[in-house]
């Protein structure tokens, strides 16, 4: 009798393993678990992105971790950067938000960097085994998070994206700020049909063949009246991002971005001048004239530099424009330099949810879900694993390929006065008619020339560069 009860306690004991091991699981969690598992609701704002660029990605999140709800909102760029100090400053802010990649250590002080870890619940489901009658099972399991390290950001992105993301010190250590999910780059777009009008049969890689197409472009009238750009070039007000053309223009001749005033800077500052320069044989766009984009739109711009956003705009406005883009042209066509343009997202440091709001980046940042995203948004992409995959798209491609050679300018407490300043310069250059490159030529005017020329600008110009920084 003895030896039949043990051998029912040994069935009864086999029957719980097997239980077990087919998936049962006691549905008791801790009250950690429980407390971690409460609904919240994460507000993230940016200004680019549709909420439909990443609603498929908020649900996958949300297959994961059902309790959370993330609440997506776009605003103006114009308007921005005021309405998100404002909701900060009365407590109603959002928990993830879209940055500049200027804007990082502007915001340093607001953001709370990546934690070095993040464990949180995940919930998956598993299916009964056929012919069982059992309902699908919920599954609840902590899991640690992977966690990027400063050595991933240089190894999986690009050596601009790891000088905007890294904050830090020796004595204080660093940090993660930020991630991008993509990374925009100026390029060259270009009217296939004015191209093919003029014999030309390919858009120029080197500035120098830039020139002399410029030159075949150009149409002025008797009045002098420029009634058909090689490019729109020379002005501020009225072209494109003029701050980052100007800007590339430096990088690729090796000016010191933290001392702009040196020869580098002016040779380029001059070669820029010279296309709304009269008297110069490249001259091809002038201060009175219409904004860059529309001129391209309208057909009577060759030459538009521009970025992967532009792209949609162009083709809504003139969806019959015979346009294509190419990278930009260079110095030094086997040494390119090119200029780099994008948003990172981060986490505001006094977030009541900032793990989960780091976790949902880190979800975004993973590389099958950036495919995702960058597939919807035409964007290129930011992480070296994706790059080569775009590069025989005709639209995304020009930008992709030129996304490891871009750089940046960094470090900026306040961006905005540094582009405020650029802008400021060229009130004088058109105030004063300033177009040469020979300094003697300022100094002949009935101006103060201790400011009026090129060097002293650029000079006053680096001074406001430090202030930007401080």
């Amino acid at each position: 009798m003895k030896i039949k009860k043990r051998l029912n306690l040994k069935i009864l004991l086999l029957i719980i393993i097997l239980l077990m091991s087919s998936g049962f699981r006691c549905k008791c969690v801790s009250p950690d678990v429980k407390d971690q598992l409460k609904p919240i609701t994460i507000n993230y704002w940016g200004v680019w992105n549709d909420r439909s660029d990443i609603a498929d990605l908020i649900d996958a999140y949300r297959q994961i971790h059902p309790n959370i709800t993330i609440n997506y909102k776009k605003f103006r760029y114009e308007e921005y950067e005021r309405l998100l100090l404002d909701a900060w400053a009365e407590g109603r802010g959002p928990d993830i938000f879209s940055i500049h990649n200027t804007w990082v250590s502007k915001y340093e002080p607001k953001i709370a960097p990546l934690p070095k870890k993040i464990e949180m619940p995940h919930i998956s489901y598993r299916a009964p085994l056929p012919g069982c009658k059992k309902k699908t099972e919920e599954i609840i399991e902590i899991k640690d998070t992977p966690i990027l390290r400063i050595s991933d950001i240089e190894k999986k992105y690009t050596k601009t994206v790891y000088k905007d993301v890294i904050l830090g010190d020796p004595k204080h250590g660093y940090a993660i700020y930020a991630l991008p999910l993509s990374l925009d780059i100026l390029a060259l777009f270009y009217n296939v049909d004015l191209l093919d009008k003029n014999n030309i049969p390919f858009p120029p890689d080197s500035w120098d063949e830039f020139i002399e197409d410029v030159r075949l472009l150009t149409r002025i009238d008797i009045d002098q009246n420029i009634i058909q750009a090689g490019a729109a070039l020379g002005a501020y007000s009225n072209i494109e991002r003029a701050f980052d053309i100007i800007s590339l223009l430096f990088l690729q001749n090796g000016a010191d971005l933290n001392n702009i005033w040196g020869t580098r800077a002016q040779e380029a500052m001059s070669f820029y001048l010279d296309f709304a320069n009269p008297q110069k044989e490249v001259y091809s766009w002038n201060n009175e004239m219409v904004n860059s984009l529309d001129a391209f739109v309208e057909g009577k711009l060759a030459f538009f530099f521009g970025y992967s956003y532009h792209i949609e705009e162009i083709k809504s406005k003139s969806p019959n424009l015979n346009f294509a883009i190419s990278t930009v042209p260079q110095v030094n066509v086997s040494d390119p330099v090119n200029y780099a343009n994008y948003w990172v997202e981060t986490v505001y440091k006094k977030s009541e949810y900032s793990k989960e709001a780091w976790d949902f980046i880190l979800f975004l940042s993973q590389e099958e879900n950036l495919k995702k995203y960058l597939k919807e948004t035409k964007q290129p992409a930011a992480i070296r694993g994706l790059m080569e995959s775009q590069l025989d798209d005709p639209e995304v491609g020009p930008f992709a390929s030129q996304v490891l050679t871009a750089d940046s300018w960094h470090g900026y407490k306040n961006f905005n006065l540094l582009e405020d300043a650029f802008g400021e310069m060229f009130e004088v250059v058109y105030e004063n008619s300033i177009y040469t490159d020979n300094v003697a030529d300022f100094l002949n005017k009935e101006v103060n020339p201790e400011f009026v020329s090129l060097p002293n600008l650029l000079k006053s110009l680096t001074s406001k560069v430090q202030r930007a920084k401080e």
